[in-house]
Parts: C-alpha cells; structure tokens; sequence
C-alpha cells in the first residue's frame, strides 16, 4: 500500500497556519514553531541547516512552493 500524498489545498491551509504575519511566507522563527508542531527541537545549528535546504532560491524565506516541496520530502 502506498502513502498518499496530502492535497494541494491542505498543505496550502497548513502553510498558513504557520505564516503568522500573512505575508506568504515562512521565515526561520515560523519555521521552527513548524518543527516544535511535529515534535522536533532542534539546535539553532539545524535549525539553520534546516531552513537553508528548504530555502532553494537563497532568499532568507520559504514561500508556498518551497514548503510544499520540503514537506512531500519530510513526510
């Protein structure tokens, strides 16, 4: 049996539940209340490590596609 992946319109509502500020995106101090929510606290060091590898375009923030793509991997 294989997983099934979330929707397009959850994961949507997920990331906006985690865009505190609505500006449609996530930076490093919505991110890590993402990792606390999924029972992770890491280290500033991964936390950085992290956000970095989800971060593709080198902004300093993850917008939707980003997020969306980081969790279809981290799930």
């Amino acid at each position: 049996m294989t997983k099934e992946s979330p929707s397009h319109s959850y994961l949507r509502e997920l990331f906006e539940q985690f865009d505190k500020n609505g500006d449609g995106l996530v930076d490093r101090h919505e991110f890590r209340r993402i990792l606390n929510v999924l029972g992770d606290a890491p280290s500033e060091e991964v936390l950085t490590l992290e956000f970095a590898a989800m971060d593709s375009n080198g902004d300093g923030s993850v917008d939707f596609e980003e997020f969306r793509l980081w969790w279809l991997d981290y799930s």
